[in-house]
């Protein structure tokens, strides 16, 4: 349909005033035995020019609840539960499908990239078809439903006209062989936010691979917090009309704009990935590992930050389904104070080459010499610094002012480097993340990692700032504490900010960066490697206010 006509039906359409939205339940038995799935109907009095299936985020658990014995939203704040009246006006029915009746307890992200959910989804396009026949049938997934969504746009299912991707959480779907995907479909991707779920770099790769159009959506400014909430920036906060209006003309086969928003999208950070030769060989030369390298907005250079990531489980996404490793929690911080963040994935980690090898030792645990810990520290450390050769070749990074980060395995590899001889004219700091190694004994003195840090307390004399919490699940305070003791006792260099518990495990204390962000700028302030006035002081639980008060280390 030509676009003047379909906009003389949507301005008609937007100014009955008998429109109404009707909201129905289907209950529809599954073709899996026994089982039955709640279909949520929204329908208007406009003609019926189109159905989305609407697959929303979560686990579903709460996804439809009846309001006074009618059904309804449980989460009405998605961008299609917000606009499902604008929606339903404009002649777009939209069914929202439950939890099926087998999995009361909702289903896990990884349900949606199986056999079953996808036989349940095509018993909802079937019905559509037979209920709302001659009109497209179109699958929109929002951000954990983008799974649902492809693992139907991959399969080629039947009866599907096309798919609509918002705010995806792409990450699980690098390793997809997304070029078999014959049908049409659109990804809509907000590309200024703080939202870890969203990477722009998979949303674009992901439209590339299928052929879909890819249609960013631009805000002003980033988020002032991580936030993945259908209210901010990532849930495409501000532009629910033109939303609804590209929705609802793309459903029926008409024109979207090339962008939602600003004409020129602003960006929180610039986003790039990179393949590089890493530090280990194999048969056809070096390795290669996967780089991704975040900068703030503005000029360049910018001081660096090389974060150096934890040992991770064999079962993890990043090496089952390639997901590239990143970690906004500790990227948003050091971007706000002005740093390149560059965050180098070991071999077999996300699409780096290699086998993945975990911490050698029995079940994951070093139980030899202070010597052998350092040495294995100093082996993961090296994807780091072989990053750093093509890190000089960017004219926007800094490597001469680079600060080197790490979490747990990471932040101890870190210390390792910290106690080189000659320190590298480079690095300039040291920060460490919950850094040690385990003997597997939490709630004692663990005399292999405090004879370490006394080792590399001898010759390490780059400041060093050590962030951990209590109630770690790795290491005891005392061991925490006769660490710092020993390596600063030796010589080295570090202040330690020892947190009260927090929610959950301390060893992930670098998801807390609201706890620790104006200590880490202070730190980097005193190294002159940052301008940025102090953060917001967080609020302090009352039970932790005396305590918190206190110096740390």
């Amino acid at each position: 349909m030509r676009l003047n006509t379909w906009l003389t039906i949507l301005l008609a359409a937007s100014l009955l005033p008998s429109a109404r939205a009707e909201t129905a339940l289907w209950q529809l038995a599954s073709e899996r035995a026994g089982v039955s799935l709640p279909v949520l109907v929204e329908q208007g009095d406009a003609p019926v020019r189109g159905v989305l299936i609407s697959l929303e985020t979560g686990n579903g658990q709460k996804l439809l609840r009846p309001r006074r014995g009618v059904p309804g939203y449980g989460e009405p704040d998605s961008p299609v539960a917000r606009n499902r009246a604008s929606l339903v006006a404009m002649g777009v029915v939209v069914l929202t499908p439950g939890l099926p009746s087998d999995l009361p307890k909702g289903f896990p992200v990884d349900w949606r990239l199986g056999a079953d959910h996808r036989a349940d989804l095509l018993d909802v396009v079937r019905e559509a078809h037979t209920r709302f026949p001659g009109v497209p049938v179109v699958v929109h997934g929002y951000q954990t439903g983008a799974s649902s969504a492809l693992n139907l746009a991959e399969a080629r299912a039947e009866g599907v006209d096309g798919y609509v991707i918002t705010a995806g959480a792409l990450q699980l779907h690098r390793s997809d062989v997304l070029e078999r995907i014959r049908s049409r479909g659109l990804v809509i991707q907000p590309v200024s936010h703080n939202c870890m779920l969203l990477a722009n770099v998979e949303a674009r790769e992901v439209a590339a691979a299928a052929h879909w159009q890819y249609l960013p959506v631009g805000d002003s400014a980033a988020d002032a917090a991580e936030t993945c909430l259908p209210g901010s920036r990532a849930g495409l906060a501000a532009h629910d009309e033109a939303f609804a209006t590209a929705l609802a003309r793309w459903i029926t086969a008409g024109a979207v704009p090339a962008t939602l928003g600003q004409e020129a999208p602003a960006v929180a950070y610039q986003e790039r990935v990179f393949m590089i030769p890493g530090a280990r060989w194999g048969l056809f030369g070096r390795e290669r590992i996967e780089l991704s390298v975040l900068t703030p907005s503005g000029e360049g250079p910018f001081p660096l930050v090389i974060y150096n990531h934890g040992d991770i489980p064999p079962q993890s996404a990043n090496i089952t389904r390639q997901a590239r490793y990143r970690d906004m929690y500790v990227a948003d911080v050091f971007l706000s104070l002005g740093f390149a963040v560059v965050m180098p994935a070991r071999p077999g980690v996300g699409r780096s080459e290699g086998r993945y090898e975990q911490y050698q030792g029995a079940g994951g645990i070093y139980l030899g010499p202070a010597t052998g810990l350092l040495q294995k520290g100093r082996d993961q450390l090296a994807e780091g610094l072989a990053a750093l050769d093509f890190l000089r070749t960017l004219p926007e990074v800094d490597a001469t002012r680079v600060v080197m980060a790490g979490q747990s395995a990471g932040g101890f590899a870190v210390s390792c480097l910290g106690g080189e001889v000659p320190p590298a004219p480079w690095l300039k700091a040291v920060v460490n993340f919950s850094g040690g190694r385990t003997d597997g004994i939490r709630d004692h003195l663990n005399a292999g990692m405090v004879s370490a840090f006394a080792y590399l307390g001898r010759t390490s004399r780059v400041p060093s700032l050590w962030i951990f919490a209590e109630h770690d699940s790795r290491y005891s305070v005392e061991t925490i504490r006769a660490s710092y003791a020993a390596f600063t006792g030796a010589g080295g260099v570090a202040s330690l900010h020892l947190y009260p518990p927090i929610k959950g495990d301390g060893h992930f204390i670098y998801h807390q960066p609201q706890i620790w962000r104006e200590d880490l700028r202070q730190f980097l302030a005193v190294q002159g490697l940052t301008a940025v006035p102090p953060f917001p002081a967080p609020p302090v639980p009352a039970e932790h206010a005396e305590e918190a008060s206190q110096e740390n280390g």
